[in-house]
């Protein structure tokens, strides 16, 4: 048998419409890599989010977090890092939107968001990953993963 790499997404794939893994899609993956197959899980989700669900797991898996932006090791390890450039990261940092468009920033060390957004919390209500607001005046252009902008697709389209 020759090993492979196997790479999924989380949400939507691997994990159910409760946000969580299925003792199924544990057992399986447990098999594929008892048999000699590698894993990694990718997702647009911060890495400290998805550690949960490799350790829920219980096997080695490479996490490519952010859209890309981060892949670790099975050890945590920071295998890459790809920042935005960031003068282009300062401007979608102070682009005028309006009110109710929630700015978010990924970074290696954690998630930062412009103001209280308390609807997202519970998309991560089992891992207990949460944001930290911080106003844009004050968020750092360097250093950042991702930037997501999340509202009303009509208020999005303003943008």
């Amino acid at each position: 048998m020759t090993p492979r790499l196997i790479v999924s997404d989380l949400d939507g794939t691997l994990l159910g419409s409760d946000h969580r893994l299925h003792d199924s899609t544990i057992e399986v993956l447990q098999e594929l890599v008892r048999q000699g197959h590698h894993l990694a899980l990718a997702s647009g989700r911060h890495y400290h989010d998805m550690r949960v669900f490799r350790d829920e797991l219980g096997v080695p898996a490479h996490l490519i977090s952010t859209n890309g932006a981060y892949t670790h090791d099975p050890d945590d390890g920071l295998v890459s890092a790809s920042h935005l450039n960031p003068d282009h990261a300062h401007a979608l940092i102070h682009l005028p939107r309006p009110p109710q468009v929630r700015l978010n920033l990924y970074r290696e060390a954690g998630w930062h968001v412009d103001a209280e957004a308390p609807h997202l919390l519970s998309l991560h209500a089992s891992t207990g990953f949460r944001y930290e607001v911080v106003p844009p005046e004050q968020m750092d252009a360097n250093g950042v993963g991702k930037v997501l902008y999340l509202g009303d697709p009509d208020a999005l389209a303003e943008l």
